[in-house]
């Protein structure tokens, strides 16, 4: 019965949830994590809205339509920090606040510190 139940709820879901979410168990297997329990999921999905939010300000050219409601809405990070120091009140441009790509080793650092935070977060 309980795998009867399982096939029902695989079967229900969209073929773009069923991609993410087979997309989102390979990068839990490839970082050596366990599948997220409810509450880091639905932290994972905030900074994931935000990320994108972020990355379309900072990275790409103004886009001709709208990425979504959810990304829209989303309160993107804040840049502040990666602007050059100049003192006790530096002057920050926009300029200034710029997102950097990242080594494949550098992201999956920056990958596990996140996730360890966000999961310290869910579980505490």
């Amino acid at each position: 019965e309980a795998v009867r139940a399982i096939l029902l709820e695989d079967a229900a879901r969209s073929p773009f949830d069923r991609i993410a979410a087979s997309l989102d168990q390979a990068i839990w297997r490839a970082f050596g994590l366990d599948e997220p329990g409810d509450r880091l999921r639905a932290l994972i999905g905030v900074y994931d809205l935000r990320a994108c939010r972020t990355e379309r300000d900072h990275l790409l050219a103004p886009p001709p339509r709208s990425w979504g409601e959810a990304i829209d809405a989303a309160e993107p990070f804040d840049l502040a920090h990666l602007a050059p120091s100049a003192g006790p009140s530096p002057s920050v441009s926009a300029d200034d606040l710029r997102l950097h790509v990242l080594t494949p080793d550098r992201a999956r650092h920056e990958f596990l510190t996140l996730f360890h935070r966000l999961k310290g977060v869910a579980d505490g």
